[in-house]
């Protein structure tokens, strides 16, 4: 069976997390990147890089998640760790910012300690599976979209102190993307031929928060065509809004597009404009 005894039920604050997780974080940058892209292997045996009594094999989670609401929501992570001599007590997996730059203070979101009691594997290599749950507050906007690491640590110790070095330590990127809620509302819906019409609309989170500084593509599709033709871009504001004057020339669809980036995902939407003689 596999166990794990998560940390406290809420993030502490980056500030406070700072002191507790740099060592970790050292750590962490002196082993460089690793990304695994399948589940661990249950071998029963491991080899050990020079050098170390113990090391993370392999760090297991999913390239891309998305919110689409409010609520906290757990993210999976399995750790392969070779520990031939028994000697790992403890473990700490973080998920954060920037792992690799531990001056950067956004550089922790969450941190939780995990415990090796009762591993999968009968062999020198074990795994641990458990959750991160990444939280969804206020004061943590700025951190949950966009592309975090997934770091672990072992130590020979019980507990994590701020002078614990860790036997080993590796990390792998991860994705948070909103959804994203794009609206589109012409200046007008019944235009005579080739008179202008503005479109425009807001693009904003699933929370309603505005997505400031992105384009947002335009495009019309005539009525019985199946093919549309480009007619420009905008840029949304700081309140996510947008606008596009269109000179129409026949009754159709008029698309907006926004086609996402690292923190959000691409949405459409279409409105019906008819064009009179």
């Amino acid at each position: 069976m596999m166990t794990a005894t998560p940390g406290p039920t809420a993030p502490r604050s980056t500030r406070s997390r700072r002191t507790a997780t740099a060592l970790t974080v050292v750590a962490l940058a002196a082993t460089g990147l690793g990304l695994s892209v399948a589940a661990p292997a249950q071998a029963a045996d491991c080899t050990l890089p020079v050098g170390k009594t113990a090391s993370v094999q392999s760090i297991t989670v999913a390239p891309l998640y998305v919110r689409t609401n409010k609520a906290n929501f757990p993210i999976p992570v399995t750790v392969a760790v070779c520990d031939p001599a028994g000697l790992v007590k403890s473990g700490d997996a973080i998920l954060g910012v920037k792992l690799l730059a531990p001056a950067d203070p956004r550089s922790v979101e969450l941190d939780y300690d995990f415990t090796p009691d009762a591993p999968v594997g009968a062999g020198d290599l074990k795994t641990y599976s458990f959750m991160l749950v990444n939280f969804y507050e206020k004061d943590f906007t700025q951190q949950v979209y966009g592309t975090l690491d997934v770091g672990a640590a072992i130590y020979d110790v019980p507990k994590l102190v701020a002078t614990t070095r860790p036997l080993d330590a590796m990390v792998v990127p991860t994705t948070i993307k909103s959804r994203t809620v794009l609206t589109n509302t012409p200046s007008a819906t019944t235009v005579k031929k080739g008179t202008t019409t503005v479109i425009r609309g807001l693009l904003r989170r699933f929370d309603g928060a505005p997505i400031a500084g992105q384009r947002v593509l335009v495009r019309v599709v005539p009525a019985g065509w199946t093919k549309g033709s480009y007619a420009g871009a905008a840029r949304t504001t700081s309140t996510g809004a947008f606008a596009l004057t269109v000179r129409a020339y026949y009754t159709g669809s008029w698309f907006v597009n926004y086609p996402g980036n690292v923190t959000a995902l691409p949405t459409y939407k279409a409105a019906w404009v008819r064009v009179t003689r």
